[in-house]
């Protein structure tokens, strides 16, 4: 369990959030390998923290054979990819770790359809788009009614590309599990 530190945050307060969040995995029977504060002077936008940390936690993820490193802030797509790559395991942000938590406690199929929209919904956010400027037609997507790859967070091109890609697969995704909610009734 990583928890970024931004300087202007208080250290009592981060470690305070960090216990929260070790329950929050707790909550779930994760086996907790260790848990730390680092500090976050400036965010990066490939790996949110430095490449400095990155390697120290890559070093401690090899040592110990981790197969889940949870990140207690909110990651971009992109970000959770290279943080993946880097460690050789799976990365989860502190809203995938709610809606693992949610998904785990879901007794019916309709509570696991519920979990999944708000997975889907969750995905997007994370992309820097707002839902309601989505419009998925044919093989594009029309973010604020032209076809292009910008959002409200600035992207590169890649960045633009893998955005429109995930919006694009995201959008028909929800509209199924929309579907199936409506069947149930929900």
């Amino acid at each position: 369990m990583v928890h970024p530190h931004r300087f202007e945050e208080r250290q009592r307060d981060a470690q305070a959030r960090l216990d929260e969040a070790l329950a929050l995995a707790g909550a779930i029977d994760l086996d907790i390998a260790g848990g730390e504060v680092a500090p976050l002077r400036q965010p990066r936008p490939a790996t949110l923290i430095g490449a400095g940390k990155v390697e120290e936690i890559k070093q401690q993820v090899g040592a110990a054979d981790i197969g889940l490193v949870v990140m207690d802030a909110a990651l971009s797509p992109v970000q959770q990819r290279n943080l993946e790559r880097a460690w050789d395991c799976k990365v989860i942000d502190r809203t995938g770790l709610i809606l693992e938590i949610f998904g785990e406690r879901a007794a019916t199929r309709e509570g696991v359809l519920q979990v999944d929209h708000l997975a889907l919904y969750a995905r997007l956010d994370e992309d820097g788009l707002m839902v309601g400027d989505l419009d998925f037609r044919g093989q594009g997507v029309r973010v604020g009614g032209d076809l292009n790859l910008q959002s409200r967070a600035p992207h590169d091109i890649a960045g633009g590309l893998s955005l429109a890609v995930d919006a694009a697969l995201t959008g028909p995704q929800i509209g199924d599990v929309r579907g199936q909610l409506a069947l149930r009734g929900t």
